[in-house]
């Protein structure tokens, strides 16, 4: 391979491993910091930062030089292999350091940082390399490295996104981009390296190799999680793709706690006697509507709703939309809810509840339950500002109801009450239709003890205890916006203003 063709495979390599290897830090600090909103913009700041550093010290070795190519060749070469060693010990660390909040940004931001500034070193040596100097060729030979780089930039994050974080987990996308970076400096310039560095790199080879060949893919994901919820705690159920990761928690009285994109998604419970999700407050729509035919879930989760709602009387169909086909594996594991994928009268969707709504916009339910992300994660507003209210309004039958979880956000309150005739906070939830539906949920307590009657069929509920905690959620007042105490002005949310995510978000540094 002549220099010109290698110079232009160290363009593309060096444009696609450092997008790449962006978007796995993006993927790691979103789990890491509860996919709040800031998580992107301080990775792309961090990685701007490192980049312009490391094509800075590019440019000092391309002075320093002085037209040798030989140099040029060995920096690049050391770039390539310091960049997959230094990948690997910053993960690792990261994974099993315990840092408060102020530690982590620092760590984050030099940890980064210098993790794309090393690759961008690489950027103007291989101009340098690629360019044909004296020559009337000049500028194409520039822009042809400036294009394969281009093209690198182009196809790393669609590759690493969209293909391999769909076919492994984080740390092994993290190792194979690692590996990928050893092989290139082979190719085009373990000749130039000194014996100190091709140790480091068979060394790093090796560490990552063995990383690959582990039995547990998804240990740096439980490292993660041991980090923030204690090492005794014992982590189950794992799930890592594109879609995003979802594990369970199996707590010592034998419950299940689920979590997607490490927050807090609820247990896999459907008892109302034993109820340790607020899985009452799902019974509690049994009592607002005589007939609920046709249902709409948006957010499957741990399937707990589902399966509840399944039993209430009159039910002929029940569409679920669910972004991540994965929570479908997880149902499959858990004996209680698992029977819901069998009902023949569920119909699960694997797509965006906006775009479902969009696509069956003339559909008609009943019921429309969403109990699906926290108010301050990024892209709430989509599923919680006016404008997707006003879909779930559209999509609601006469005399239908809407429930959805508000996650102890005021201002999505506010938001329902002025999108809705009626609007209540029952709990943290929010109970909108087009009538007041106090009276039905205080005159019906009997559906709701049928319901948890057939629910709690196979788990022998002590029937005085069934009908007392129905009365109780009977008896649980559905607050108008009158009767609620706000701390502040409440104001509406909107997809052009998303208050939830930043105005009154937690921030980076929750």
């Amino acid at each position: 391979m002549s220099n010109r063709n290698k110079a232009l495979l160290l363009a593309f390599a060096s444009g696609l491993l450092s997008l790449g290897m962006e978007i796995i830090w993006t993927r790691l600090v979103s789990f890491t910091h509860h996919t709040v909103p800031q998580s992107f913009a301080y990775v792309l700041f961090a990685y701007l930062l490192g980049i312009a550093l490391g094509a800075h010290v590019g440019k000092l070795v391309c002075n320093r030089s002085e037209g040798n190519d030989s140099i040029l060749w060995k920096v690049a070469g050391q770039s390539l292999i310091w960049s997959a060693a230094f990948d690997v010990i910053a993960m690792a660390i990261y994974a099993v350091a315990p840092l408060n909040p102020y530690g982590d940004a620092i760590y984050l931001l030099v940890a980064i940082a210098l993790s794309a500034g090393i690759k961008g070193v690489v950027f103007p040596i291989v101009h340098y390399l690629g360019s044909m100097r004296g020559d009337a060729a000049l500028g194409a030979s520039i822009s042809n490295v400036y294009a394969a780089n281009v093209a690198g930039a182009t196809i790393g994050p669609l590759f690493v996104g969209f293909v391999l974080m769909n076919l492994v987990t984080l740390q092994q996308a993290m190792a194979i981009c690692a590996l990928a970076a050893l092989l290139v400096w082979g190719i085009v310039s373990r000749s130039a390296t000194g014996t100190k560095h091709k140790w480091l790199a068979v060394v790093t080879a090796g560490v990552l190799l063995a990383g690959l060949a582990l039995a547990d893919k998804h240990l740096l994901i439980r490292e993660l999680v041991a980090n923030e919820h204690g090492r005794e705690m014992k982590v189950g159920y794992i799930n890592e793709s594109r879609h995003g990761t979802i594990h369970t928690l199996e707590m010592t009285d034998g419950s299940t706690i689920v979590y997607g994109e490490n927050l807090y998604d609820g247990k896999i419970n459907t008892s109302l006697v034993n109820d340790i999700n607020g899985i009452f407050r799902v019974y509690a729509l049994a009592a607002m509507h005589p007939t609920p035919k046709k249902i709409l879930v948006i957010g499957l989760s741990g399937g707990s709703w589902v399966e509840v709602i399944r039993h209430f009387a009159h039910v002929e169909s029940i569409d679920v939309v669910e972004i991540n086909p994965n929570y479908l594996d997880l149902v499959k594991h858990h004996a209680e809810v698992a029977p819901l994928l069998n009902d023949k009268r569920v119909k699960i969707h694997i797509t965006d509840g906006r775009k479902y709504l969009k696509q069956h916009s003339k559909e008609k339910y009943d019921l429309i339950v969403m109990n699906t992300t926290w108010h301050w994660r990024a892209y709430s507003t989509l599923l919680l500002g006016q404008d997707f209210l006003m879909s779930l309004r559209n999509a609601l039958a006469p005399g239908g109801v809407v429930a959805f979880n508000t996650t102890g956000s005021m201002d999505v309150f506010h938001t329902a009450a002025q999108t809705f005739p009626f609007a209540g906070l029952y709990s943290n939830f929010v109970f909108a239709s087009d009538h007041d539906v106090r009276a039905d949920l205080r005159q019906n307590v009997a559906r709701i003890v049928e319901v948890g009657r057939v629910v709690s069929a196979k788990q022998n509920a002590d029937e005085a205890a069934l009908n007392w905690i129905a009365w109780r959620v009977a008896m649980t007042p559905i607050q108008l916006p009158s009767e609620v105490a706000f701390k502040r002005p409440p104001e509406v949310v909107t997809e052009r203003n998303m208050i939830t995510e930043y105005k009154y978000g937690k921030g980076f540094l929750h």
